[in-house]
């Protein structure tokens, strides 16, 4: 089976044009089911990165609390709100307490999701892949990102606290991934891709790193710089980085993410219509950035699919959505580009555009 252009996948602007029902509904002020859910399946953790953007971001005894417990979703939550009527088009299975592969049935939580036709993408520090992870992301989810933020041992000790072992068995690990999809007959439309964050202590590996990703026969490598870190990339290093694409390796310099900053031009998150988020817990918030302040909380998630579509349709959802403070929100916000496009559309503009067959669109 094919897969899609990553360049495509990332072009998270125009990545609203799948939807326009769901546009021309909330530019008429109305509340939508989320096109796409993060699931933060897990609160545990096998890398200790120092500028760990759950740490950095929200420093509240919510994070000693969860992480101390070792939190792991109940999959009888993920079963209720995919049963819904009301149910995301996209699942992202990500951390930003922990790591997605150590829940202990994070193999389960994905036939859970995929039994349903939901597309899946996977976002981890790819430690926990082994074998039977590795064959059921490709045969299942739709793409799978490794944050790997390093060229080589050393980078990679100062960006996730590892050790020599645990960068070499990443390595393995990366190979290991992209060979089962290669074998696999179910496989073909998974894509895989390295993600690496900039700032000024990672920027000089950029090119490294760029090497590195090509050689171990992943799709592309995805570019985004750190919460709170402005250090631009100059254009030589990113023509040296370009000069490695071809037909099966992308280099992605998002730009827009680059340009993010907490100025708003828009007075409401009307994009956390189309995502949100839950953490281990079944608590739901407006959007990743503040996952365990309380003032953005929603509500808790039950087992039940009735549980989803009241917190879908809630007074508490919509009023949130209209109210929440923008100068709360980080730079580089997930959300600023989808905001800012919605402040420039007209519904009629999108209904005549063809409706996206791809899975990818769905990861808003």
């Amino acid at each position: 089976m094919d897969r899609e252009p990553p360049a495509s996948v990332f072009s998270n602007a125009n990545k609203l044009s799948a939807f326009p029902k769901q546009v021309e509904s909330v530019l008429r002020g109305e509340t939508i089911a989320p096109i796409t859910l993060e699931i933060q399946p897990s609160s545990g953790c096998n890398h200790a990165c120092p500028k760990c953007s759950g740490k950095l971001n929200k420093d509240s005894p919510y994070y000693a609390e969860i992480r101390k417990q070792f939190t792991f979703i109940n999959p009888d939550v993920v079963k209720g709100i995919v049963d819904s009527p009301r149910a995301p088009l996209g699942v992202v299975f990500a951390g930003d307490t922990g790591d997605p592969l150590l829940h202990p049935q994070i193999e389960s939580l994905i036939d859970i999701v995929s039994d349903k036709n939901i597309s899946i993408s996977v976002i981890t520090n790819g430690q926990a892949l082994n074998q039977s992870i590795s064959q059921k992301i490709v045969q299942r989810c739709q793409g799978v990102r490794v944050s790997l933020d390093a060229f080589d041992a050393k980078s990679h000790q100062l960006t996730h606290g590892s050790n020599d072992e645990q960068w070499n068995e990443l390595l393995k690990n990366i190979e290991e991934l992209v060979k089962y999809r290669e074998e696999s007959q179910l496989g073909g439309e998974c894509l895989i891709g390295i993600g690496y964050l900039t700032a000024k202590h990672t920027m000089e590996g950029i090119v490294e790193a760029t090497k590195l990703a090509k050689n171990l026969g992943v799709d592309y490598i995805h570019f985004r710089p750190f919460f709170y870190s402005n250090d631009e990339i100059t254009p030589e290093l990113i023509e040296k980085c370009k000069a490695m694409e071809d037909n099966n390796f992308s280099v992605i310099f998002p730009g827009a993410k680059y340009k993010n900053s907490k100025e708003r031009n828009y007075p409401s998150c009307q994009a956390a219509n189309f995502v949100t988020v839950i953490n281990p817990k079944g608590e739901a918030y407006i959007c990743c950035h503040h996952i365990g302040q309380e003032n953005a909380k929603i509500d808790t998630i039950g087992t039940n699919p009735e549980d989803w579509d009241k917190f879908v349709i809630s007074d508490k959802r919509r009023d949130l959505i209209q109210k929440f403070n923008l100068t709360e929100c980080p730079p580089f916000c997930r959300l600023h580009s989808h905001n800012q496009t919605l402040s420039k559309v007209v519904a009629v503009d999108l209904l005549n555009q063809p409706i996206s067959a791809s899975h990818h669109a769905k990861f808003l």
